[in-house]
This record gives structure tokens, sequence and C-alpha cells, in this order.
């Protein structure tokens, strides 16, 4: 073969070639047409394709915008993995349009689009009709949603041939967000790229990914569950100790503390309602920390100062500035930075008291130091962040960034949350430990107090010849500060001492006890109630053990009644109070003197001793009374005292009475008149006999 003949070849195979790729062309173009801007195209083998690129884009609004047949080439193109904000549209609010097409396979399956987190509302309109509706849009008001991915059902009709769907986005953004966060698709990092396909898979994405952002969540609920088992133990330790009432202050701010978390937990992963969830939130917030306030006073004794009440008052600023940034009154960056300022003299005034209480030495306050201060800066802080960011100065160190997410994910915020809790869980359960044995000795106190007591107070009475007696005794407390002895004496005369110490319970009572036994000293040296009630005075002066008011008598066989008083109440004779010269009561002056008064009792006359827990029993700010407590002196001495006690029993209440019949009733009725005249003699007994 010549070399002429060798070019021919080569030429011939050359152009046979040339036309077998021009028709290989020809037929891939005739299966795919070629691609326009913002034209994407699902192939019949692929399950799902993504929609990311350049979509068209006009700011303001026409319904015929949604037209298919609307001619968008002189549009700009925006991608659509990015707000309008970054692309040359910054400070843009209100309205504008995204249109893309779609061209779909032949073929009868479900074809569905997922659209990413869009801001602020949307609608979704596929050839011309409204499918999806995002949001709300103004006129004439409007409420603030946060976005999330939605999945769009597209029209199921069997497709003969390539179909090509217009899309189109009517979205409002709100000028209120416009200065943080720009309009149409979001730049969070976690928002999925819009994409289309066969509709169980777009479904099974979306719940993939609403899965992983619960789970990005988990750690709200598990605040909330960990929270919760706070607020249920405090309010166990108070349903066992109910006069504690800090633990029914902890329950009920852990409880507010709680609902907050879970509403962070169930608004994500979904479109929220903004103004609901901020609402609530702050309804939360407030409850908690004023629970708290309650909390801490209780816990540390604490009243109620101008700094604590300023504190309370800043508290409300935030429902203030909530409401003026959803006004559009003021930026959502200075509402988060005021709401933050208004924290600081709550958490200034929790972080001074502790500091305070811990130099005390109080050692609930040392524990709860830390987690209280670290858990407050954590707060505050990332509230400060959040108003930065919106007044578009964020911080390049992001404190809410998970330390890991494998199981959970767990952020430092949340160490100190589960810490804080932790701390106060362990000082309350310490604490009501402590108290537990602090109350178990008070109990074993009070058994041997009362044990001693019904020894000091007499269970049975004598039996007196020509004298009934009858006892009526009540004390305030579990042990009472009043006091009686009856003695009989071989003679036939019988003295009695009455009395009352100042105070109520467990030291009133053992001061009782020491006057009894002094008591039962003194009428073995003398029977004079002078004499016994200025011995008595020796022995409470000094002791700064209060005052006693005390009053001493003697009966004798004839009727003669002799009385000593030291500030205590007179004696009532048949519904008459007796006319007693002052005197001070017990332990105030040594030198104090008790004159004696003598009267003739008369056959059926009756005596009633009474303490002042008779007229100062109290019903709504009224007192029983003198005037009440002398009508009724002619009464049984339990009369008298359960009348008092039904009134409003306030202190301790003890009513004696004495029904003298007389020696020789007879004797004395066949006498001389003389005898059935009162006869009042003052005896001036010098105070130490």
């Amino acid at each position: 073969m010549t070399r002429r003949h060798t070019k021919r070849l080569f030429v011939i195979l050359a152009l046979i070639l040339f036309a077998h790729s021009t028709a290989w062309g020809d037929e891939a173009g005739s299966e795919n047409p070629p691609e326009q801007p913002a034209t994407f195209i699902l192939k019949a083998a692929e399950p799902i394709a993504y929609l990311s690129g350049p979509w068209h884009f006009q700011r303001g609004d026409n319904p015929g915008f949604a037209d298919p047949h609307f001619d968008d080439s002189q549009w700009q193109l925006l991608d659509s993995s990015r707000p309008w904000s970054s692309q040359g549209y910054k400070g843009l609010s209100g309205f504008a349009w995204y249109r893309f097409r779609i061209v779909l396979p032949p073929g009868k399956n479900a074809i569905s689009i997922l659209l990413p987190e869009i801001r602020t509302s949307y609608q979704c309109f596929v050839e011309g009709k409204l499918v999806q509706s995002t949001g709300s849009f103004p006129p004439p008001s409007f409420v603030l949603y946060s976005p999330y991915p939605v999945v769009v059902d597209l029209p199921q009709t069997p497709r003969l041939s390539a179909t090509t769907l217009t899309i189109a986005l009517r979205v409002w953004h709100s000028p209120i967000w416009e200065r943080y966060a720009g309009g149409g698709p979001s730049d969070s990092k976690t928002n999925p790229i819009a994409r289309v396909g066969r509709t169980a898979e777009v479904h099974r994405f979306l719940e993939l990914y609403s899965t992983r952002a619960r789970q990005i969540s988990s750690d709200r609920l598990d605040l909330a569950g960990l929270t919760l088992l706070a607020c249920a133990t405090s309010f166990a330790l108070y349903f066992l100790r109910h006069s504690e009432r800090e633990y029914l202050w902890f329950g009920f701010a852990t409880l507010a503390n709680s609902l907050n978390f879970l509403l962070t937990y169930l608004y994500y992963g979904q479109i929220r309602n903004d103004t609901l969830f901020d609402s609530l939130e702050m309804v939360a917030t407030i409850a908690s920390r004023l629970a708290f306030v309650a909390f801490y006073q209780r816990l540390f004794d604490c009243k109620m100062t101008w700094f604590l009440r300023t504190a309370i008052a800043c508290l409300f600023i935030h429902p203030v500035v909530l409401t003026l940034g959803y006004s559009g009154q003021i930026p959502f960056g200075i509402e988060n930075l005021l709401q933050a300022i208004s924290r600081v003299p709550f958490e200034c005034w929790v972080v001074l008291l502790l500091i305070q209480r811990s130099r005390q030495k109080v050692i609930d306050a040392r524990l709860l130091l830390l987690p209280v201060s670290l858990v407050m800066g954590v707060r505050l802080f990332l509230t400060a962040t959040v108003a930065l960011r919106q007044l578009g100065h964020p911080l390049a160190f992001n404190l809410n960034k998970p330390l890991f997410t494998n199981p959970i994910a767990v952020s430092f915020p949340d160490l100190a949350e589960c810490f804080f809790l932790l701390a106060m869980l362990a000082i309350l359960i310490h604490r009501f430990a402590r108290s537990c044995r602090e109350r178990d000795r008070i109990a074993s106190e009070l058994d041997a107090a009362r044990s001693l007591q019904s020894v000091l107070i007499p269970e049975s009475l004598p039996l007196i010849p020509g004298l009934s007696i009858a006892t009526a005794y009540y004390p305030a407390q579990e042990v009472g500060g009043d006091f009686y002895q009856i003695f009989p004496s071989i003679a036939g005369e019988t003295l009695i001492v009455l009395g009352d110490v100042s105070g109520k319970g467990l030291r009133a009572a053992m001061t009782v006890s020491m006057i009894v036994g002094a008591i039962r000293t003194l009428v073995e040296i003398s029977d004079s109630p002078a004499a016994i009630l200025a011995g008595l005075n020796r022995q409470l002066c000094g002791r700064n053990w209060g005052f006693t008011t005390s009053q001493a008598l003697r009966i004798s066989t004839g009727g003669f009644l002799t009385v000593a008083n030291a500030g205590h109440l007179p004696p009532y004779r048949n519904g008459l109070e007796l006319d007693l010269p002052p005197a001070l009561p017990l332990g105030i002056a040594l030198d104090a003197s008790y004159p004696e008064v003598t009267w003739q009792l008369l056959p059926g006359d009756r005596l009633t001793l009474v303490t002042d827990g008779v007229p100062e029993a109290m019903c709504v700010r009224e007192l029983f009374g003198f005037a009440r407590t002398q009508e009724l002196s002619t009464q049984s001495a339990k009369s008298i005292a359960d009348a008092a006690r039904r009134f409003g029993q306030t202190d301790d209440i003890t009513v004696l009475s004495f029904d003298f019949e007389g020696a020789d009733a007879a004797r004395v009725r066949s006498g001389s008149s003389k005898s059935f005249v009162d006869q009042q003699r003052a005896v001036e007994i010098p105070s130490h006999p």
C-alpha cells in the first residue's frame, strides 16, 4: 500500500469517528435538555438530588411572581444556601421572592421537596398554586417564628415525559430580625441543603435530621429530668418537715427551671412560635428567681432590705423590654442586653449574701458559694453573648459549644447547671439530716421535760376537809411555764403557790422545775405567803431567766385567807376581784417586798385563781379580756379554761378553784356576825424572813 493510500484511509476513519461522535451527542441532548439558570434536574436513577446553586431573586411583592409563565430572566441569581443579607442585601426586610425550576423524570413516583430553614415566614407556590405556608404575614399583625426545614409534597400525577415545574417562594422577613439575621435561607451550619427526590427518601432524611436535632438538644431534656428530680426531692423533704419552708421554695424554683429546660427541648427541632416561647420562658424565669429569693431568705434568715427590693424590682424589667423588642421599638440585641443588666442586682444580692454568711461560718453558705457563683456567671455570660451577637459583635469564644456529643451533647453550661443542682441537693439532704438529729435531741429533751413537769404539776389533788379543789392546766406548747403547788398542813391550813414564768417552751419549763424545787424547800421553813415569795425572789434575781409572776395563799380551817402577790392577776371570790396592793414580779429587784392581805371566807364561797393565759386568749385581734374572765370566774376551773381555749389560746392556761365549806358550818352559822365581815389587815414582812 502506497503512502497516498494510507493517508486516504486515515481520513476516512477520522470522518467516520466524527460522524459517530456527532450522532452520540445529539442522542444525549435529546434525553437531557441543556441546563438553564436556576433549573435543577432529577434523574430517574437518582432517589434524591440537591437544589444547591443559584435561585432567581427579586425584592418586593407581586402576586404575579407566582405565575409559572412569568419571565424571571432579569432577576438576580443568589446562592440558595446563604441569606440575602450576605449577598448584597444587608438590612433588607419585608417581602422578597425566590424562583427556580425542577425537571422531573417520567414515572409515577411521588416526589417531594425539602426546603431549608427560611427566615422569617414564607409561602411556597408550585406552578402558581399555594401548597405550603409557614409562619404569619402582615398586615395587620404578625407573629415571629423560628424557621425549620419543611417537606413540600408535589402533585402526584403520572408523568409520561420529563416535566418541568416552577417553584416560587414568597418570603417575608421581619424588620425586628433584619438587624442581626438575614432573610431567606438561614446560614446556620446545621441548616440542610434544599433537595428534591422521592417522597419516602425526603421524609426519611427529614426524620433523620430531626432525630439529630433532638439529640443535640437532649441536654435540655436531661437537665429538665435532673431538675425535676431535685424538685421532687425538695417537695418530699418539705412534706416530712412542714416547718422548714426552704424546701418548699426550692421545690418551686426548680419546678420553674425544669419547665424552662423542657420548653427549650420541645421547641427545638420544629417551627417555633418565638413570641409564645419567649413569653413562657420569661414567666418561668421570673417565677424561678422569686422562689429563689424566698429560698435564700428562709435558708439564711435574712430580712427584706432596700437592695433586695431593688433586685426584685429589676426582675420585672424583663417583660417590659421583651414587649418593646417584639413591638420593634428597640432591637433584640438591646433587649437581651437590658435583660442581662436587670439580672445583675439579683445575682449580686445572692453572691453577697453567701459571702456574708460564709464569713459568719455558716456551713451551708460556704458549700453553696462556688456552685451558685458559677451557674449565675455562666447564665449572665450566655445572655450577654446573645446580646452582642444580635448587635453585630459576636464573640469568637462559644461557651455553648458541646464538649462532646456521644452519647449525648454536653456543654460547659450544662455541667455548671448539673454541678449547681447536685450541690443544692447534697446541701438540702445534709441539712435535713442535721435538722432530724436536732429534732431528735429536742424531742428527747422535751420528753425529759414533760416527765419532769408531770412530777412538778400535781396529777392528783389532796383531800382537805372543808375545802373542795378543782384545777385545769393546758400548756401552749409541749411543756409550759405555768406552775402551781398545793400543800396541806397537819394543823389544817392549806398553802397554795401559783405562778407564770415569762416565755414558753423548754426554757420556761426548766425555770419552773427550779422554782418548784425552791418552793418545796421554802414551805419546810415557813408557811408565810410573803416569806415564800421573798425567798423565791432571792433565788431568781441575777439568773437572767426573765421574770416570774406569782401568788401565794394560805387558807386556814376557820376560813381566813391570807394572800401575798408578786405581779400576778388577783384572785376572784364569788365573781369579784380581790383588791391587792401592787408588787413587782419575782426576779426583778432583790429588795422587793410582798405585803400580805387577809380576808374571811364564808362557807359556800368560791375562790378562783387564773394565769394570764386566760384573759390574753385572742381571736382575730380581740382579747378574751378581764371582763369575760371575771364573768366566768364563778364557773368550774375546766369550764373557764375551755372557754379561753376555744376563743384562741396563745399562752399557757392554768385555772384553780377552791370551794370553802367550813370546818364546822353549824358553829360558824351560830357565831357572831363579826365573823362574817371581811377583815383586811396589811402586814408588812421584810424581804429576808
